[in-house]
């Protein structure tokens, strides 16, 4: 069944109106018509199924039918990066970051950082069309950061700073299992300065050693990812 972003809570006989973007996607490329069933997310954790009262050029309107709830993912993922300085790089970090399960993904301005600015249209469509297309339920958290702020704010349970320090790496398959909140810091590609890293591990960081291989920005920040939704998603 076709699935379309709104972002308003529904309760079972509403009426739902899809955004200008949802509709042209709706009636232009999908040729949907009066009578068809739709689902709906709205990415704070409501899944919609309804169908189609009344579709044109100008108004797409959904009668809901039917509407479920579904709880926050009890794994928690931070990726703090500082983000690519190619914009397609960017796009598919992101992409993929939701894709895995990222649950907030911070953009770092770091003292090495090439990019400082995003469009953050751009990446809400983004976000938007890949939430659809993997059928998350909740929205993940995009914000942008100075580095300094983030490792004093965050509020994580276990935090690590991607590292080529093997000698003070820590094992990820030790920590505890009832502590399911993670965040992982990725430097720019000429990586964080020493006195980051100090800062990072002054406000209790960990070193975690991903191999001797140099990873791009973007190939670290879903590598990290994957490692902790494999180790922890079923815990």
């Amino acid at each position: 069944m076709n699935i379309f972003y709104v972002n308003q809570v529904y309760k079972v006989g509403d009426i739902a109106l899809l955004s200008e973007n949802e509709l042209h996607h709706a009636f232009h490329v999908m040729r949907l018509k009066v009578g068809d069933e739709i689902c709906l997310i709205n990415g704070k954790g409501y899944l919609y199924e309804g169908v189609i009262q009344n579709i044109s050029k100008r108004v797409g309107e959904i009668i809901i039918l039917k509407t479920t709830y579904f709880d926050k993912p009890s794994l928690s993922i931070e990726i703090a990066v500082a983000p690519p300085k190619n914009s397609d790089r960017l796009d598919f970090m992101i992409e993929k970051l939701i894709e895995i399960g990222a649950t907030h993904i911070s953009l770092l301005d770091t003292d090495r950082s090439e990019r400082t600015r995003v469009n953050k249209e751009r990446l809400q469509k983004l976000m938007i069309n890949t939430l659809k297309q993997c059928k998350r339920k909740w929205m993940p958290v995009i914000t942008l950061d100075k580095f300094k702020d983030y490792i004093k704010n965050t509020q994580t349970q276990q935090k690590y700073i991607l590292s080529l320090n093997q000698e003070n790496s820590v094992n990820l398959f030790t920590n505890d299992k009832d502590q399911l909140s993670f965040s992982a810091l990725i430097g720019p590609e000429g990586d964080f300065t020493p006195n980051e890293v100090s800062e990072a591990i002054d406000h209790g960081f960990k070193h975690v050693y991903l191999g001797e291989n140099v990873l791009r920005t973007e190939t670290a920040a879903i590598y990290i990812c994957s490692v902790l939704q494999g180790i922890y998603s079923n815990k």
